[in-house]
């Protein structure tokens, strides 16, 4: 029995056509519309020329038109013109989609929106951008997109303002950072602030930033991680009444000088004496304080 070569599948050579998708692509280009008319909708026509082109002897005439917008609509009907300019002429009638009414949702819905959308009620770190790029930046939070909510409308900026700013927390690597911060958001914004810290204070830069915490009118604890001088308890009141006369008047004016010294805070390692740099102790701690108040 004769043994059956296995059939070899022989290869064309008739060569496959390409897709002509991107080939049957038709420019389209769009129609004139009328000087310093605020058109709602855009039409666009396939083609040289607006003109219809002749489908047959018994279909008419076509022309392919596309039409788009920034916002929902539907077409509903054409009309005939037969008055005016374009009297003689044929027009679509398009219904643009009423805007979602956003304001008009209970203050409750859109809070929970807006939480959501600011990511509140976390800590965020500021720092510079780089060594060679101006500004800072917000280690950890994406904002850049989140906080274009803020300029929505004043209605909005005012709902959101006491969240992003009243309800989160906020850390500076300098006091220089810092500064920068409290006036990039501006006064209105600083004015909802109630828990910052700072982990490097530099001496230099402190009247400017003290200054503009005295805007901080809700301020409810600002913490210092390290003081950069060292010295007995006395010693550092004074330097440090020193550095925050402006904010502690406007406190003691506001609030008395019992509640001036509320908000402030400082890290266990803040405050050191300067023998061996060791941390001050609780009484020393207590002393410091009550130095500080009758610089007040």
């Amino acid at each position: 029995m004769a043994k059956t070569e296995p059939a070899v599948k022989a290869e064309s050579n008739v060569t496959k056509p390409k897709s002509t998708r991107a080939a049957m692509k038709t420019p389209y280009k769009a129609l004139a519309s009328e000087d310093n008319a605020t058109v709602a909708v855009d039409a666009l026509y396939a083609g040289e020329s607006p003109e219809a082109s002749v489908l047959s002897k018994t279909e008419g005439f076509a022309l392919d038109l596309k039409v788009r917008s920034s916002r929902g609509f539907t077409a509903t009907r054409t009309i005939a013109i037969t008055e005016g300019k374009y009297a003689g002429c044929s027009a679509i009638i398009f219904k643009p989609e009423s805007p979602f009414r956003y304001l008009e949702l209970p203050l409750e819905i859109r809070d929970r929106i807006h939480k959501i959308i600011l990511h509140t009620g976390g800590l965020i770190h500021l720092r510079p951008k780089s060594s060679t790029k101006a500004g800072i930046t917000a280690t950890g939070y994406s904002g850049k997109n989140r906080l274009a909510l803020l300029g929505v409308d004043k209605q909005t900026r005012v709902e959101t303002f006491p969240l992003i700013y009243g309800k989160t927390s906020f850390s500076a690597d300098t006091s220089n950072t810092f500064i920068k911060f409290l006036v990039g958001i501006g006064n209105e914004a600083r004015g909802h602030l109630k828990n910052v810290s700072l982990d490097n204070y530099i001496r230099k830069d402190i009247h400017m930033l003290f200054m503009l915490l005295a805007e901080c009118k809700e301020l409810r604890r600002f913490h210092v991680a390290i003081y950069p001088m060292t010295g007995p308890p006395a010693k550092l009141a004074r330097c440090f009444s020193i550095d925050a006369g402006s904010w502690l008047s406007s406190r003691v004016t506001k609030l008395g000088k019992e509640m001036a010294l509320e908000p402030l805070k400082f890290g266990p390692r803040a405050l050191r004496t300067p023998n061996g740099f060791k941390p001050f102790t609780e009484k020393e701690m207590a002393l410091f304080y009550e130095e500080l108040e009758k610089k007040m």
